[in-house]
Formats: C-alpha cells, structure tokens, sequence
C-alpha cells in the first residue's frame, strides 16, 4: 500500500506543521468530577484528563492523552505521601508526578470500576472491581518507586462506594453498609461493621484529623478515636444528599445543586444553584472550593467565584459537523463552536467566569441528535426523544435560532408526541427525507416547498419500512432505505410532492439469504455498501430501476459472498463514511475504525484505528467528518473528538502552498523533516545554493501529499550545516517550486 501511517508520532503545534498520523484531541474539561488542594494549586480531574488551577494568578494547565496520559475517562484524584497524583478510572490506575509533569507509572489490572484511594502508612490502597468482584489493590513505594502487590476481594460486597482511612483502620462504605479492618492484620473478609447507625442508610463518609464523620439518610455522626459514636444531627431527611465534608470543625452536606452547613445543630443552606451541578466539595486556602459541571467554584462569605477557563461545554457530541474550516459540536446539551462559543438548551449558571464564553438557547433536542447535516448556512439536526420536532433547522450565521421545523406526524401538538427521527438526507433535488423510529403509521415522510408528505398510503402492500436504519440517495436520486426482508428502493420522476411515476422495489442483501442491512451508504461511483452482522458487502447500481443491481460483492473464487471486515462486531451503531480521496471507513462495537481504499486494501492495516493502537479518545465513536482542504478527519467520541491528519485531502495542483517543517532541521534527528503541500506525482531533490543535486527523494519518502528527508546524501551520509534548496517540480499540473531550508548538524 503506498500510504504509510505511524500512530507513534505526536500531536504539534497547528495544522501547517502536522505531520501524518498526528492526533490532537478536541476536549471539555469543564465538567470536574473530583478534587484537591495543595501548594495554591487546585487539582481536578474530568474525564478528558487532570486540570489545575493556580489560585494565586488564576492560569490552568490540562493534561490529557496528548500530552501524558495513558487512558481517560477519569473519575477519581487522591495524593499521595510523595506528592504524586493518583489518578482513578475504571480502565486503569495512572500516577502523576505534579512537579516533573510525567507519567511515573500505570496499572491497567483488568479493573472495571474505581471508587477512590487512601494513603496507609507508606502504602496505596485503591477501592477497586476486578473481575465482578469489589476490593481493595494495594500498592507500595519502594525506593521512590511504586510497586503492585496484591489485590483482596470480598465476594458478598456489591460494590464499595468509598474508602477512607483513621485510626490506623481502612474505612468501606459499602453495600453492606460500613465495614472496617486493619489490612495488617486482617483480611479484608473478616472486616466487620464498627458502628451502630440504627438502621440508617449510609451515604458518605470523610475523615477530618481524629474524626470520622458519617452522613446518613437521616442524621449526621462523628466516630472518634475513643470509638464512640456521637450525633451531631439527627431526625432530618439528608436522602437527597451527595456528601459530606468537615475541616478545622465545620462541617458541609452537599446536594446536586445546593451546599449546606451545620450550624448548633441546624441545616443552613449557605449557596444554591439549580443550574450548576456540584460533585465535590473541598477546603483549601481557608475557602470552601467546588468541582462542578461549569469547572471549579470559590465560596467565601456565602459570595460565589466561577472558574473556568473558554472551552466547548460538550465533550460527547452526538454529531459534528465542518463549517467553513470550522468545527461544530451537538448534542442535547446544546451546540459548541470551535473559537469557542457555546449554546445550551438549558439555563446556565449564576455565578459564570466572564471568560467561559456561553448563553442559552429557548428550546430542547430531546434525549439524542441522531443526524446532522448542512445545506448553505443552514444546520439541519434530527431528533430523538424530542417534543420540539423531528428535525430543525438551525442559522448558523444567527446565533443557531431555528429557521424551520419539520414534523413526522400528521398531528403536530407536540404537547402530547415525542419525535424519533432516525436518520434523514437530502436527494439531488433538495427535498430533506426523514425516516422515523417506532412509527409505523408515518415511518417516511418527505418536506418540500414548505410542504410534507407522509408516504405511508404510497407503500406497496406488505412492505414496512424498518426505522432503525438508515436512509440514503444514489446517484439516479432513488431513495434506498431498509424493510424487514432486505432493501426497498423508492424510484420517482417529477415532482416528489405530485409525481409523474413512481417505483418501489424490493432488493435483497443476499440473493437467497435472509440477511438484514446495519447500516449502509452509496460511494461517489454509484456502490451502495452495506454493513451486514457478518462484514462490509458492497452492491454496483445502475439506472435500471426494476433492475437496480448489476453486482453483489465481494466474492470468492467459487463465487461465494466474502465480506470484508469479517471477524468485526458490527452492530446497529456501526456507520459508514467516505473521505475525499473515496476511501471507506467504517466504525464498529467498540472496537475503533476501519478503513477500507479505493484499491480495496486495508488501511493503515487491518486492525484499524483503535484507542489501544493509536491516540484516539475513545473506540465509541458517534460521527466523523472530514476537512478536504486541510487532510483532516475529525472523530467523535464519548471522551471528545479526535483530530487525525491522514494522507486523503483534495487534490493539490500547485507548488505555491508548500511548508517545510521543522525549520532549522537539526540532524541528526528521531523525526524526519517534513515538506507538507507536495502535489501527487512530484518530483523531489534536495540540492546545494550553487544547484549541484544532493539527494533526489524516492516515493517510499513520500506520503500523500507528504514528503520526508532524514538529512542523508544519496549515499547515505549527513549533510553539514547549512542553507538547502529544495525543488518540487510537478509535470501533470504544470507547476514547480524552489524553496529553501536551514540544516544544523551536531
């Protein structure tokens, strides 16, 4: 295969000087989960990765898989007796040192969930499930290294929803209530309940110097190191609930929203936000902080400070869209556009940093946009769940206000009637298409002229239109769509609103096999693949209309279908894609994305793109689009999107946009330097200022419209330092280009 893709190289500075197989990842952190504090710092985690915030100047840093981290999806923040950071997910465990910034150590351990650590003596415990069953790892520095040791499970705990230390015991808040042991002198299967809470539901627990505070559903305790139990608040619904928190003698309840003190035995609310979602709640600095949905909060004197630095709010979108070399994000939270600004559906909070930049929009999207496409400056986004409609249209120029409603139902109250649209297209007249989940009275409907029409009375008997697939145009502009027996085409001429003539025509997947399509797309040369349970199939179309298949592929020798994609766990979630080169990509069951050339060979291999072989976020994937112009794909996932240059863009047919990077070239060097803008098919050399040729560059240095030179001769030797010419001379265009380059040997 004549493209080469390494997914060991790592994310620069912009566009202009990406190399192929760079990833940048596209992440919101503003949604904190936990945190701590120490030295004027506020460490939190999301779960795009670790952020701080430096209390003294106000500056935050992020780090994130692009710049040290291993995994995400983070859930849990604890420091250790070195000062390093635990950082908890429920893939794995990372250690982060804080003042070196790196990476000192990972355990993956087949964990499954995490609940948080504790230090004990010079040991980590982390409250873990491995393997269906809850207990605690345990971990051990040693000569300033950290060591694994052991994992103890407990086969009757359901889940431990916290772990905490005091009094030389490990604390469990559990399933089975709270339970406690010393880890040196007991299992943790023999650890017993060491309080009385009559009966009472625990909800959290939080040590503070000799204390040991419990919050219960109805009363809140201190368990001392006498191992008495005293009440501090009793009789009070505390159901609603998160946590608690106590420092130099106050204590603090938190709920979703609210956060409240104990005062000479009453329940004061002293901040409340219905709009801000608050997770944690910490003392640093004599001021109470926050870890909230909107990034960190400060409440001092009963006055809120919000902290957040201008980031997009959604960091799951549904569906993503490139507008004017600019990325677009949506879900049911809203909309983010790259700059960054941000629209919610909802109201935001109170108390927001002037420089989040963010304002609300009147109305909802329902549980999931199911599609997104674009037409002019319009944003079109069907809808799931939705009792706004089941598709609109969105200005983009004009602050996303709606331009157009589109309705699936006849009745259109949409008090009483929630809007699945699946997916929908536009055919090659501009008609918008829309079929509509768990809606057999009205499963097709098609908006034109401000007009709609219902196509169930135009359905041949017999035929019911599977919602849960897709629906798309080929070339002929005939509308391909699913039944419960195969394909169904629809053939019309004239107006769709009043047509002349009009076809349905049933096509099976498989000639004689009862298969039923996944997901399917037609090519720019008029192929409609499918995605089938079994692989990646492929049908050639023609303008016959009775006759719509000329070709079902891929076969064997014997003539058997042999998909592509085989042993992949494709599922109702699986879509496919084409780049601007006609490249097929696929995505799968959690299992990354699969890229299939117009030679029909594998790329970069078989096994895809994935989060393990690559710096993708996520193998959950819910959309991609690509930037023609600039050789970009951009993946959206449940962790953010992912930003790939790949060696598919639009055809370059100058010389005049060429960039040569790094500029000086240091030599010698891990990292080859990179001439980006090269038109297909050109030649290259690298020459002398008095024009004597040094090295002539060979299509193995080159990579789409990528070429690399390792500072060689064309025998082999490094060249000194120096000024370089580099000529690019392009026959099929027409065009070449000399440019120059600074070369420094060591």
């Amino acid at each position: 295969m004549k493209y080469i893709f390494s997914i060991l190289l790592v994310i620069t500075a912009s566009n202009s000087q990406s190399r192929i197989g760079d990833f940048q990842s596209i992440s919101s952190f503003a949604h904190v989960r936990s945190a701590l504090f120490f030295d004027n710092l506020l460490f939190g985690i999301s779960q795009s990765g670790l952020i701080s915030l430096n209390t003294v100047d106000g500056s935050f840093e992020t780090v994130s898989i692009d710049n040290g981290l291993s995994y995400l999806g983070l859930t849990h923040i604890h420091k250790d007796v070195e000062d390093n950071l635990w950082i908890g997910s429920k893939k794995a465990i990372q250690v982060w040192d804080p003042q070196k910034k790196v990476l000192i150590n990972k355990f993956q351990l087949d964990i499954e969930d995490l609940s948080g650590f504790i230090n004990y003596k010079n040991f980590i415990y982390a409250a873990v499930k491995i393997n269906g069953l809850w207990g605690i790892l345990e971990f051990r520095y040693v000569d300033e290294k950290v060591y694994f040791r052991d994992f103890y499970q407990r086969s009757d705990l359901e889940n431990i929803l916290k772990i905490s230390h005091f009094d030389n015991n490990v604390f469990l808040l559990s399933s089975n209530g709270l339970i406690s042991g010393n880890p040196f002198q007991n299992h943790i299967s023999a650890w017993s309940n060491p309080v009385n809470l009559n009966n009472e539901t625990p909800i959290d627990i939080h040590q503070s110097k000799e204390s040991l505070y419990i919050l219960s559903s109805n009363s809140i305790y201190r368990f001392t190191i006498e191992r008495t139990l005293e009440t501090i608040k009793d009789n009070y619904d505390f159901s609603k609930m998160k946590g608690i928190m106590a420092s130099n003698g106050d204590i603090f309840t938190f709920s979703d929203t609210s956060i409240f003190q104990i005062l000479d035995g009453d329940v004061s609310p002293i901040y409340s936000d219905q709009n801000l979602q608050i997770n944690s709640i910490i003392k640093g600095d004599n001021y109470l902080w926050t870890a909230t949905s909107f990034g960190f909060g400060r409440l001092n004197n009963n006055t809120y400070n919000s902290f957040i630095y201008n980031q997009p709010i959604i960091n799951n979108p549904d569906a993503i869209e490139i507008y004017n070399n600019t990325l677009i994000m949506v879900n049911k939270q809203g909309i983010s556009i790259d700059g960054w600004t941000n629209y919610i559906t909802s109201k935001p909070p109170r108390s927001i940093s002037n420089k989040f930049q963010i304002s609300s929009i009147p109305y909802n999207f329902g549980e999931k946009i199911s599609k997104s496409l674009i037409l002019e400056d319009l944003l079109f986004l069907s809808l799931n769940s939705s009792q706004t409609a089941g598709i609109v249209s969105l200005d983009i120029n004009n602050q996303f206000s709606i331009v157009s409603k589109y309705f699936t139902y006849i009745d259109q109250d949409t008090t009483n009637l929630k809007f699945n649209v699946g997916d929908m297209v536009f055919d090659r007249q501009n008609n918008l298409w829309a079929i509509s989940l768990d809606n057999l009275s009205y499963p097709l409907s098609v908006f034109s002229k401000n007009q709609t029409i219902h196509l169930s009375d135009r359905l041949p008997k017999n035929n019911i239109i599977d919602g849960s697939k897709s629906i798309v145009v080929d070339n002929y502009n005939r509308i391909w769509m699913s039944s419960f027996s195969g394909l169904l085409m629809y053939n019309y001429s004239g107006d769709v609103l009043n047509p002349n003539n009009e076809e349905w025509v049933n096509v099976p997947i498989i000639d004689g096999i009862n298969r039923r399509a996944l997901n399917y797309k037609v090519s720019s040369d008029n192929t409609l693949w499918i995605i089938t349970s079994y692989g990646l199939i492929y049908k050639k179309l023609r303008a016959q209309a009775d006759q719509p298949v000329t070709e079902t592929g891929p076969l064997t020798s014997s003539g058997s279908i042999n998909p592509y994609f085989q042993n992949i766990p494709f599922d109702q979630s699986s879509r496919i894609y084409f780049d601007p080169s006609g490249n097929l990509w696929v995505t799968s069951n959690n299992e990354g994305i699969f890229v299939l050339d117009t030679q029909n060979e594998y790329w970069p291999s078989s096994n895809g793109i994935n989060s393990s072989n690559s710096k993708l976020l996520s193998n959950n994937i819910s959309d991609i689009k690509f930037s023609s112009e600039d050789g970009l794909v951009f993946i959206s996932t449940d962790l953010g999107v992912s930003k790939l240059k790949i060696p598919f863009k639009s055809e370059i047919k100058k010389t005049n946009t060429i960039t040569i990077f790094p500029s000086p070239f240091v030599i010698p060097s891990n990292r080859p330097m990179v001439i980006d803008g090269v038109p297909q098919r050109s030649s290259i050399q690298i020459m002398s200022l008095n024009g004597n040729k040094i090295k002539t560059l060979s299509p193995s240095n080159m990579n789409g419209y990528q070429a690399t030179w390792n500072g060689m001769d064309d025998h082999g030797a490094y060249v000194g330092s120096g000024i370089y010419l580099v000529l690019i001379i392009n026959k099929k265009h027409n065009t070449s280009s000399i440019e120059k380059i600074a070369v420094i040997k060591n």
